[in-house]
């Protein structure tokens, strides 16, 4: 101890931060004498172990290193940005760590879930409260960057499920603020320079859902922002220079409309997108000005906003064909006959349509003249079109994206019968947040039950009730099933979990997630997958595999063969059952390491993947 206390600090600090201690090691240190507690204190302590024990995190071109310089950090109540000198790196580590250790309880508690409950969730939301909305979502977000340092793929995995969680809860207040202050905007028809250059609420509205879906991207509204700016400064300066060459008794408004016209979809180029219609990209924000190619009614709020920012006011029209554009002409006539109306096509290259020419086959014709379509009006709209499109395209056949439209959908259109109905069905057969899904169905009315032919609340309350407590006699008394290869029934197992695998007959690529000794699949399937065409039929080894495609198969080891330098295969559920990707220069093989919870299943598997490859050299 004597000789530690003559030692310099620049000598302790490099002990410290040799990489051989850690968190723990360093706090007992400094509890030995108030010399020691100081200097462990210290920043260069705390960042160094940060980048140690989480390497990649605070990349120079991260975000997360970006909201740290500029976050606020609390700590015993007092609060403090990190780029401050005063600020110790050692609450950050701390917090770091709480949120970490959060995601990695969840995955020791939930690994045997398809889907995690939003109730498991909550804890991440007290974690908001406790450190910022946008400290908590820039750490998650740069723990589940493709590119990060930070590989590994279990926690990768989780932090993506509460990051989704989480982003959800943030764009859904950011819309309920946002609906309110739509309509009080509607009645502001006096806007100051500086209001008008600000983005109206429908399109920050439509920036929100983008949101939704794409919650593991960074969407900046300040990029649509000096979009809309620029194109509206090109279609200024564009009216400037025709202005004074053009019949003095054209109105101004006319000339500002037809260089708006021009410089849209002249010169930028956006266009309907009529060869991908049902894409749901063509309801998002960023995609559609990056593609120049959209729906009318993306096309539309887009067009809306630049002519706002020019001074030219558009109302937005729910026409039931496709979405329109109003513009009122200051002609000096009444619109007794609707002669001061204009309507713009954006969608068809802006074409101009008269009143007469639209109210043909119209049943509310009021529509047309009647007060423009709200924010929340638009936002709906948006989010059917969505709905709509995903199914026409497929794009909801999954479970992750199908639940997220329905989500939406309930989270701006929560009294619709037809979207609650269609989320107690997705809850209930997928066995997961069956207390929302009661909740759902109490918002259902007699009347619309009788519509649809639906059994009482109580009744359906009781078989919700009935499935979850099944859920949890099924989680008390669950104990995971243990795979060992020694066991004289598995020793024809030739495969391991974590094997990259390619199907000799279909030819895609997959890795093994589990097996079982021979097909446990009913006779029916055993018929319809021609098992007994194989050389073994049904008794050898069946393997799940998680296939390039993003499906989840059945394959008879008959089907399989190991594959030299495959590529690493792309699955949303790899983190689930492995911790990382492992490639061997020296025997020139891949396979993915099995996370702490599929090795306690197969705890044989990962040594007989090496023995394998060790063996059977390419």
């Amino acid at each position: 101890m004597t000789a530690l206390v003559n030692l310099p600090d620049s000598v302790l600090l490099d002990m410290l931060t040799c990489g051989c201690l850690n968190a723990k090691d360093i706090l007992q240190f400094g509890l030995t004498c108030s010399r020691f507690h100081t200097l462990t204190l210290s920043n260069i302590i705390w960042k160094k172990l940060f980048d140690q024990t989480w390497p990649g995190l605070l990349k120079k071109d991260g975000s997360f290193l970006k909201v740290l310089n500029t976050l606020t950090v609390s700590h015993d109540g007092n609060t403090q940005t990190a780029s401050s000198a005063y600020l110790h790196w050692k609450y950050i580590y701390q917090q770091t760590s709480e949120v970490i250790a959060a995601v990695w309880n969840l995955y020791e508690n939930h690994f045997i879930d398809d889907q995690i409950d939003d109730k498991f969730l909550t804890v991440f939301e007290c974690l908001i409260k406790k450190y910022t909305y946008s400290f908590l979502r820039e750490l998650l977000l740069a723990i589940c960057e493709e590119h990060c340092q930070f590989s590994d793929l279990t926690l990768k995995y989780y932090s993506h499920k509460v990051l989704r969680h989480i982003s959800w809860g943030h764009v859904a207040k950011g819309l309920k603020l946002l609906i309110d202050d739509g309509c009080k905007e509607a009645e502001d028809n006096q806007h100051s320079v500086e209001m008008v250059r600000q983005l109206s609420s429908v399109i920050r509205g439509v920036l929100l859902i983008e949101k939704w879906f794409n919650f593991d991207t960074n969407l900046s509204r300040a990029s649509i922002a000096n979009f809309i700016a620029e194109v509206s400064d090109k279609v200024l300066f564009h009216f400037k220079s025709v202005e004074s060459s053009t019949d003095k008794n054209e109105l101004e408004a006319d000339l500002l409309m037809k260089s708006l016209k021009k410089v849209f979809f002249d010169d930028l180029g956006f266009c309907g997108n009529a060869d991908d219609y049902y894409n749901i990209t063509n309801s998002f924000l960023h995609h559609v000005i990056k593609s120049r190619k959209g729906i009318p009614i993306l096309l539309s709020i887009i067009y809306r906003e630049i002519a706002r920012n020019i001074g030219i006011k558009l109302d937005c029209i729910n026409y039931p064909q496709h979405f329109l554009l109003r513009w009122e002409r200051d002609t000096g006539m009444t619109d007794k006959d609707h002669l001061c109306y204009r309507f713009i096509d954006v969608f068809n290259g802006g074409a101009m349509k008269t009143y007469s020419e639209l109210t043909a086959g119209v049943r509310d014709v009021s529509i047309l003249t009647g007060p423009e379509a709200t924010t929340y009006e638009v936002l709906c709209r948006v989010c059917r079109n969505i709905d709509f499109h995903a199914k026409v395209s497929g794009q909801s056949s999954g479970n992750d994206m199908g639940l997220d439209v329905l989500n939406l959908c309930i989270l701006l259109m929560p009294d619709d019968y037809e979207y609650l109905l269609k989320r107690i069905n997705k809850f209930y057969t997928q066995g997961f947040n069956l207390d929302l899904a009661i909740e759902d169905n109490r918002k259902i009315k007699i009347k619309e039950r009788t519509t649809v032919s639906l059994p009482s609340c109580k009744e359906v309350e009781n078989i919700l009730l009935t499935a979850k407590k099944e859920n949890e006699k099924r989680r008390e008394n669950y104990s995971p099933s243990i795979h060992l290869r020694t066991c004289p029934a598995n020793e024809g197992v030739k495969y391991a979990v974590g094997m990259i695998m390619k199907h000799r007959r279909y030819d895609y690529q997959c890795i093994i997630r589990g097996w079982d000794n021979f097909c446990d699949m009913p006779q029916q399937w055993i018929l319809h997958m021609g098992v007994d065409e194989l050389e073994h039929k049904d008794k050898q080894p069946f393997y799940h595999v998680l296939v390039n495609d993003g499906s989840e198969r059945y394959a008879a080891e008959d089907n399989l063969q190991p594959f030299c330098n495959p590529d690493k295969v792309k699955h949303k559920e790899i983190g689930r059952y492995f911790s990382k990707f492992v490639t061997d220069d020296s025997t020139n093989y891949s396979y993915l390491m099995p996370n702490s919870q599929l090795a306690l299943r197969y705890p044989q598997d990962s040594d007989a993947t090496r023995d394998f490859y060790v063996g059977h050299p390419f």
